[in-house]
């Protein structure tokens, strides 16, 4: 298995990709940064997340430099829980990190939600955007 440094290191730069699609797991979660690293000029994001039964390895605490200069969508989509504390993490990872972001947009695919999940979704709509103009879509 790899570190995340040793990643970062095996990817290359993108520096003329604009839009990424990936598919990520919560237990592979802790990559992400890493490619997001060698997308510096990165716009739009649509990430096909799903949780998985494996744990989750680190804490998303690296900040690429897309998220601070130019992520202005972000879409994750294929949410099966809301109440899943890795999905909160996610979400709230974009929110406070990315300094441009004008859409987030997360998608789940189970309804209806209990009240618990309604209370997450509404924690979503309020939780500190270092975007002051980001709009947050649930759907």
């Amino acid at each position: 298995m790899y570190c995340v440094d040793e990643i970062h290191l095996m990817i290359p730069k993108f520096l003329n990709l604009y839009r990424l699609d990936p598919r990520f797991s919560s237990s592979m979660l802790q990559f992400l940064p890493a490619f997001l690293e060698s997308c510096p000029n990165l716009k739009k994001l649509i990430l096909d997340f799903s949780v998985s039964a494996q744990p989750e390895e680190s804490e998303l605490s690296y900040v690429p430099q897309c998220l601070s200069l130019s992520l202005e969508s972000v879409e994750i989509t294929q949410l099966i829980r809301i109440k899943e504390e890795t999905v909160i993490k996610l979400v709230n990872y974009f929110l406070e990190n990315s300094a441009v972001l004008k859409k987030l947009k997360v998608s789940f695919i189970i309804y209806p939600m209990t009240i618990q999940e309604l209370d997450i979704f509404k924690s979503f709509l309020t939780s500190t955007k270092l975007s002051p103009r980001c709009q947050v879509f649930i759907y």
